[in-house]
């Protein structure tokens, strides 16, 4: 082959190389805020936060701001789909919240959008009204009441009679009359109505005396089991109630969410009576008995509440406890220890620390019934939601119930708002298998796809590659696995340098994964050096410096 012909071959392949070096990605990620809507008002102390984020390379992580403050982390952020914070405290006033994404390219986007504030400290009022002095002549008593609600609106109200509660009701509604229905044996009674808000304020009502005259029929329904929420994981129920009148019981019936379903003439008066074996779909269902006499009095009693759910619960097999950190704990130091006591019947497998619904650490060596412990996890300055998973031999699944932990190395300071304060520093295992490649091993990767594209296409190929001097040429620059690794260990050190967390703490977490203080320390000199040698042509821009222990 004449020297013209490999020159051309040179000049496809340098360009090549060029198109593959800066064809990256430039556009930051494009993110979108869906809720709370813009100048939203809210009344509680915590939100959720909704957003969606797009972009043509993969997202990094998001993270929620109150201004500069970071307030929570997404490690795992879904591209084109809706993704949330859940739970985040919110201070007193007007904020500007922020969520902030980046892409595997460093570029980051994001969007703002402000919220309005205002924790609900007033109670709600109750006003009785004249209705609820109508007393029927079997003795029905409505215990009629009006609450009102400006702000956060109401969870529930609760009649209470003869200073003990009687019943309650969590769909009250809010502004227009409500009415508690109670059979009343003759007698005087005191009542009253708390109702409380959706922040947890509770107002009452005044207390009102209402008389039930003598002489009327005195048939009473008692329920016996179940008891108010309780859960039926077979779907099967027997419901017990006890009916008491000085005249003849001629008929009992059971209502389901006021629906009559069964009913039976064999009543006992006085006793125990049951309608068994009653299977209820899955749901939450309100129960109460009516019952009438020879004398054609007919009563109803109270309503209970329970749920029917058919399905096995996990925790029947294992079950996770966590101990410490304690809810809403607040750590100084940034390394944390998680303890926890898992049990199962069977032998467990393993056991997941989870944060922001991340896996932050396995353990597979458990002990079951006895404290297990998450030794020394470096967690960065924010708020953080953290849960204990675990799975046995069943291949059962169960979470502890999730705690908040605070992490900030500033109590008693002012916050620092720099991205050192709220970074964490990436497993380097992690760095090895999933983060993208740096600029040098994307373009040898490339290179070698572009050669052999090229090799393929012409029919001087094999050839070319055949000499010595030309395939050395090309190949040179295909490093080996080492000096690929090597080069992912120098791009994490740089980019960590430059969001500002020292070198201490990037060394302590690098020797965790077993990489030789020979190998950091080098890798330290040559990235030192190529920032040097940048910061003088002015190429790149110095790294931030860190607010923690400096280098």
């Amino acid at each position: 082959m004449n020297k013209k012909a490999v020159l051309v071959l040179s000049a496809f392949t340098i360009l090549a190389l060029l198109y593959a070096v800066y064809a990256a990605d430039t556009t930051a990620p494009a993110v979108v805020l869906i809720s709370p809507a813009n100048g939203t008002t809210t009344y509680l102390n915590k939100s959720n936060y909704s957003y969606t984020v797009t972009d043509s390379s993969p997202i990094l992580w998001c993270r929620l701001k109150y201004g500069g403050t970071i307030q929570g982390v997404n490690t795992t952020p879904l591209i084109n789909s809706t993704n949330f914070f859940y739970n985040i405290l919110v201070p007193n006033g007007s904020i500007n919240w922020t969520v902030e994404c980046s892409d595997n390219e460093t570029n980051i986007g994001d969007a703002t959008q402000i919220l309005n504030v205002h924790y609900d400290i007033i109670a709600p009022t109750i006003q009785i009204t004249a209705s609820s002095f109508n007393i029927s002549e079997e003795g029905l008593t409505n215990f009629s009441y009006i609450p009102i609600d400006l702000a956060t609106g109401l969870r529930e109200c609760r009649l209470f009679l003869n200073n003990a509660q009687k019943t309650k009701t969590t769909s009250p509604s809010n502004g227009t009359e409500n009415s508690f229905q109670e059979q009343l044996e003759p007698g005087v009674y005191t009542w009253s109505v708390n109702c409380t808000d959706n922040a947890g304020n509770e107002g009452a009502s005044q207390l009102v005396t209402t008389g039930v005259k003598a002489g009327i029929g005195n048939l009473t329904i008692d329920l016996n089991a179940p008891t108010e929420g309780y859960v039926s994981n077979t779907n099967i129920f027997n419901f017990q109630y006890t009916p008491k009148s000085s005249e003849q019981i001629t008929l009992c019936g059971v209502y389901f969410n006021d629906t009559f379903n069964l009913s039976t003439k064999k009543v006992a008066n006085n006793a125990v009576n049951t309608f068994s074996n009653v299977k209820l779909n899955d749901g939450i269902w309100a129960w109460k008995v009516e019952c009438r006499t020879l004398g054609g009095i007919k009563r109803n009693s109270s309503s209970r509440t329970v749920i029917a759910s058919y399905e096995v619960l996990i925790s029947t097999y294992v079950s996770v406890t966590p101990h410490k950190p304690d809810e809403n704990a607040t750590d100084t130091t940034g390394v944390i220890s998680f303890t926890f006591t898992p049990r199962s019947i069977s032998n467990i497998k393993k056991c997941d620390l989870l944060t922001n619904n991340s896996v932050r650490s396995t353990k597979e060596s458990i002990t079951p019934s006895a404290i297990n412990i998450f030794p020394e996890i470096d967690l960065a300055d924010g708020v953080w939601l953290w849960r204990i998973r675990c799975i046995n031999d069943e291949n059962k699944v169960t979470s502890s119930r999730t705690r908040t932990l605070i992490v900030s190395r500033t109590v008693g300071e002012e916050a620092e708002t720099d991205l050192s304060k709220f970074e964490t520093i990436t497993d380097i295992n992690a760095l090895r298998e999933e983060l993208p490649p740096t600029g040098g091993e994307k373009a040898s990767a490339k290179l070698l796809v572009s050669v052999i594209l090229i090799s393929a296409g012409l029919s001087f190929g094999v050839f070319v590659l055949s000499q010595e001097k030309y395939r050395g040429k090309i190949f040179r620059t295909v490093k080996p696995p080492r000096v690929y690794a090597k080069e992912q260990l120098k791009f994490y050190i740089d980019t960590h340098l430059k969001k500002g967390i020292s070198e201490e703490r990037i060394k302590r977490h690098l020797k965790k994964y077993n990489w030789s203080e020979k190998d950091i320390d080098k890798s330290f000199e040559e990235v030192y050096s190529e920032i040097r040698k940048a910061q003088k042509t002015r190429k790149i821009p110095p790294p931030m410096p860190p607010k923690h222990k400096s280098y």
